[in-house]
This record gives structure tokens, sequence and C-alpha cells, in this order.
């Protein structure tokens, strides 16, 4: 077998179908399921998907779970609000059916962010690394933004992953909360420290990304990313001082 998808999901019907059309042409797809309310696995069945419920056990540990229930001999990780552009399905096809030159690939993942495209503000290219040979790659025991390790080369491809983010400011926010925490447990658990000097990161994070990376040039929409993530750069560490002190 070729490539095997695995969408790790979650109260996702609005997403799941787009996301498995973009890659029908793989031999396997599976989601496996945490504990959704909605219609998520109908949706996915619809689509071609095969479903399994699985109980949430973080970000490493559930992808994990769910690579070892696939046959292929390539996996191809993705979230259920992210797309394979019509490029990136040609080089993936590409690379998968011949002799490859890498253990994995990374890919640039460009964002839709409240109905606009980012191009700057440290946006893009947001590589990503989603596709590895079987029994070549692993995760650690990371709470959040979990990485995966490589056993041999790395490669790149082109084409777009295309990710369909936040579409406005509440939703956004309702994710700063959960990853925030997730962030500062795992910075604590590591002996990380925050410092006096850390809630300025709501000016200098902001000012970082806006003008030295360009963030303007996004319009309205850099302008909202840059605000929003500097936010959530300043209210992880304040969750990590709130750590220290109940210590």
């Amino acid at each position: 077998m070729g490539v095997s998808v695995v969408i790790v999901a979650k109260d996702e019907a609005h997403d799941i179908g787009a996301c498995l059309r973009s890659v029908a042409w793989t031999e396997e797809r599976l989601v496996v399921d945490t504990g959704s309310r909605d219609a998520t696995m109908e949706a996915a069945r619809a689509a071609g998907a095969r479903v399994v419920e699985h109980a949430w056990g973080g970000y490493a540990a559930t992808k994990s779970w769910a690579f070892a229930q696939t046959g292929g001999e390539w996996v191809l990780s993705l979230d259920a609000d992210e797309r394979v552009s019509d490029r990136l399905r040609d080089e993936i096809q590409a690379v998968t059916g011949s002799e490859a030159r890498h253990a994995a690939y990374e890919m640039p993942r460009r964002v839709y962010f409240m109905g606009e495209w980012l191009k700057h503000g440290g946006c893009y290219p947001d590589w990503q690394l989603r596709l590895f040979r079987r029994g070549r790659a692993s995760y650690g025991s990371e709470l959040i933004h979990e990485r995966l390790r490589v056993e041999g080369t790395i490669g790149r491809l082109r084409g777009h992953l295309d990710h369909y983010s936040y579409a406005s400011q509440e939703e956004y926010l309702a994710k700063l909360g959960e990853y925030s925490s997730l962030w500062a447990r795992q910075a604590r658990a590591q002996g990380r420290r925050s410092r006096w000097y850390h809630p300025l990161s709501l000016v200098t994070g902001f000012a970082g990304r806006y003008v030295l990376k360009a963030g303007f040039l996004d319009g309205r929409a850099g302008l909202r990313w840059a605000a929003l993530a500097a936010r959530h750069s300043c209210t992880k560490y304040a969750k990590l001082a709130e750590l220290q002190r109940r210590k």
C-alpha cells in the first residue's frame, strides 16, 4: 500500500469532508475521532474514510497511536482544517511512487486567517513535516507543538498545504486558552521560568510580526494576526508565572 492519510479530529464536521476530498487519491484515509459531539464521523465516512474512535491522550500520543493503525508504506499526517493542493498532491505521488531520496518530507503551509491569506508576518512559508516513511519517524512526549524525530534525511516539497485556520477572533481566543495552558505546563516541566520582561512580548511580539516581518503588507488580516499572536505569547508566559507562584 502506498500513502496512508491520518487525521485526528474532534467536532470537525464542517471541515473534515473538504480535507478528505483533497486526498481522495491516496490508498488509505483514516480518521481517529476523539469524542466528537457533532457529525464528524458521519461526514468522514461519507467522504470515504475509515473511522475509528479513540480516547484523547494528548497530541503526540494520540497521533502515534493513529499512525500505528494504518498499513501504508508512507504516512501523511493532516489536520481537519488543512487541504492538500494539486501541486502538493503531484509531488507526493512522485516521491512516494518511486525510490524516495529521503525518509521524510516537509511542505510549506500557507494560512487562511479570518477570510484572507497571510503571506507575511512570519506566517509563510510555515514549513510542516507531515510526510514520512513508515517506521522512520516518531514523536517525543511534548504536550503541545509535537515534533517528529526522523531517522534519515528530510527533503522539501514546494506545493502548498493550505490551512483554513480561525474564521473569527472568537474562535482564535477559544483555542488560546487551551494552547497557552498546555504550553505553560510543558515549559514548567522543562525547567523554564517566566521572567520580568516576558510581559513585554505583548509589544515586542506585535512589533516583530507586524513591522519587522512585514505583517502590515497583509492589511487588516496582518494586523489582526500580529495582535492576537502577541496576546497569545503574553498569555502563555503569564500562565507559566502562575504555575511558578503555585509551586
